[in-house]
């Protein structure tokens, strides 16, 4: 009998050491996703500024300048820093790779060879004394890496691009990462179903003050021209809020410019899931 009970109290031990280290559950069979991410370290892993003729025998030749600095990302693991790095070189240069600085040099290898392309037609050209203006180019690119919610990595490339048209275009791009297997993520991986509705009323409002228009009539009529709104993919989630980015062109004529919807995260507590609450 006293064996017994001795058997009795160790199994009531080890099931309170193991509760007590087991990981948090949501009830939803998914891991807590609280866990913190590795501090991003915010150094520059690739820096170029480049000047790149269209013929380097001629003094004032036509030239694309080319200014790129690239922050790194590092997440809790190799395979999902490689699994990231690979999605934000393929944003760059439409193929993966395998660190930053190689994204960097494939960037700015591409633009050569694009930019080399115009070169027979500005032969053809060249002894006229109209130059085309359009054959000087000019892109900048640059990142921010930062911890957010939920213990996730948003990654945004920014993007400055002049190719002759009337004006340069600026725009960005986000990412953002789980940091335990790198993989992107989305809007409606956090949202319970039937999220869309209640979160495009909140966009709304939120862009009306941003805009500072008076309500929805004014903002659709004057700033969108009755253009419908939809969620944006450029958001970041960041540690109070979530910001949701519309380039210029998206949603509104390029004079209005960037519109920025941000949406502190007590008010979307209705529409998150239970674990990203």
């Amino acid at each position: 009998m006293k064996k017994y009970g001795t058997f009795i109290l160790s199994l009531i031990i080890i099931t309170l050491y193991s509760c007590n280290n087991s990981t948090t559950s949501t009830g939803t069979g998914k891991e807590n996703k609280a866990e913190a991410a590795i501090e991003q370290p915010n150094d520059t892993a690739f820096f170029a500024n480049d000047t790149i003729l269209l013929d380097s025998y001629v003094p004032d030749s036509p030239k694309l300048t080319a200014n790129v600095a690239l922050k790194n990302i590092v997440l809790n693991n190799n395979a999902a820093t490689e699994k990231a790095i690979a999605e934000i070189s393929y944003i760059l240069t439409g193929e993966e790779s395998k660190s930053i600085t190689e994204a960097g040099n494939r960037y700015i290898a591409k633009l050569k060879t694009d930019y080399m392309e115009l070169r027979p037609e500005y032969i053809n050209i060249r002894e006229s004394n109209d130059m085309p203006h359009w054959l000087n180019q000019e892109f900048m690119v640059s990142s921010e890496c930062s911890n957010g919610y939920k213990g996730f990595v948003n990654y945004t490339i920014n993007f400055f691009e002049y190719t002759g048209g009337a004006h340069p275009n600026s725009y960005c791009t986000t990412l953002t990462f789980d940091p335990n297997d790198g993989h992107e993520v989305t809007i409606g991986e956090i949202m319970k179903p039937g999220y869309e509705e209640p979160l495009i009323e909140l966009i709304t409002q939120s862009i009306i003050s941003f805009l500072n228009v008076e309500d929805v009539a004014e903002l659709d009529e004057v700033i969108f021209d009755h253009k419908e709104l939809y969620i944006s993919k450029n958001v970041v989630m960041g540690k109070d809020n979530l910001t949701f980015i519309y380039n210029k062109y998206d949603i509104a004529p390029y004079a209005v410019g960037e519109i920025i919807a941000e949406i502190p995260y007590e008010k979307l507590q209705d529409i998150l899931k239970q674990e990203y609450r």
